[in-house]
């Protein structure tokens, strides 16, 4: 934190301006009264978020032209608030793309800049044909800002159209609809967008509006995560069997194993549930990392399922690997350390049959503790 600008500036001759991830500004330093150290941060190119004594009209107008994030006035307690999820936004947005679509050079320029400001990965059509192309092409697009017409072509219809690929959750839909426009507004919102902004419209309230329905988003997402995984190892729950079918759909040799931790109840007695939580978390944490490109999820107690493709051999050798991970492992919970081992048994797939082979591995998995436990049994 520094209080002038001759600090500021001090402080950058010992580190890179551009590491920084944002930049609170008053308007007013001693050294700097009128916005000067403001526009020597945008010229060092880190996102500024203004703070003045003033809301004049002139002042924070003057400031939105140039590529602040945002101008806040002191003295609102609710201000802070909004500075710290503003902060935390800004650091998310790297990994969101927007796509704009508008046909007119100069108004696509605008919406893309202002975008920028908030670090969105911004990317920008100025035809209808491009869309699906650049969504399919870029899963990260989550916010798509569309004109009501691009070259003769309803934005509207395209609207419609993609609502039927993606949902509200999943891709977040803004129209920009004309002044006096006769319900175009409204034709946008039934169309299916989440939202809509009335051109020309001021950068604030284009920013407002963008942050809204990316935080409608996250929330969501979080939301949706939390009802389809496993509160204590983050793993899938039995929506693992929503999922499946779509990964069978894709991978024509596939495997399913079901992993136990072994005599997991001595461990819950001999040193408490709580260490006995602790094992689980970092058991499904290895079962995570080596199911990146597979399905994974906890089945209840201390039994696990993973869904895995490839030739027969090596997926059993992968998971044998998973197995002398977990052997391995010291897992520390308060004071005290503690090791298990899994067993694992494993079954080929045919003819989409999952309940059948899990039934079979299941099998294996009985055998792999008949055997002496730590071990993988496979078909």
């Amino acid at each position: 934190m520094t209080t002038s600008l001759t600090q500021a500036r001090y402080l950058f001759a010992e580190d890179q301006p551009e590491t920084y991830l944002c930049a609170i500004v008053d308007y007013a330093l001693p050294d700097a009264r009128h916005g000067e150290a403001v526009r020597e941060m945008l010229d060092a190119y880190i996102p500024v978020i203004v703070m003045a004594d003033t809301d004049e009209p002139s002042v924070r107008n003057a400031m939105f032209k140039i590529p602040v994030v945002d101008y806040f006035a002191k003295g609102n307690a609710q201000v802070y608030d909004y500075i710290s999820r503003l902060l935390t936004r800004l650091d998310k947005n790297r990994a969101v793309g927007v796509l704009v679509v508008e046909a007119i050079e100069r108004k696509r320029r605008n919406i893309q800049q202002i975008l920028q400001r908030y670090n969105f990965d911004v990317f920008a059509v100025n035809d209808l044909k491009k869309v699906n192309r650049m969504l399919s092409q870029y899963p990260h697009i989550r916010l798509l800002i569309v004109a009501d017409e691009i070259a003769g072509q309803s934005g509207i219809l395209l609207v419609e159209q993609l609502r039927q690929q993606y949902s509200k959750d999943r891709l977040a839909i803004l129209g920009v609809a004309p002044d006096k426009s006769n319900g175009v507004s409204a034709s946008f919102i039934k169309g299916g967008a989440n939202d809509y902004i009335i051109e020309p419209f001021s950068v604030e309230e284009m920013l407002c509006r963008v942050q809204l329905n990316v935080d409608y988003l996250d929330v969501i997402g979080a939301l949706s995560e939390a009802a389809h995984s496993d509160w204590l190892t983050g793993l899938s729950n039995r929506h693992f069997f929503a999922q499946a079918p779509d990964f069978l759909r894709r991978f024509k040799s596939s495997q399913v194993a079901l992993l136990d931790i072994d005599h997991f109840k001595m461990v819950n007695d001999t040193y408490g549930h709580d260490a006995g939580d602790a094992a689980l978390k970092a058991v499904a944490g290895i079962i995570k990392q080596n199911s990146a490109d597979g399905l994974a999820a906890r089945m209840g107690g201390e039994e696990f399922v993973l869904l895995l493709h490839g030739e027969p051999e090596v997926i059993r050798q992968r998971l044998d690997g998973l197995r002398q991970q977990v052997e391995s492992l010291t897992i520390r919970y308060r004071q005290q350390t503690l090791q298990c081992t899994i067993s694992i048994g494993v079954a080929q797939i045919r003819s989409f049959e999952l309940d059948a082979a899990i039934a079979s591995a299941d099998k294996r998995l009985y055998c792999a503790k008949q055997q002496g436990r730590n071990r993988v049994i496979s078909d």
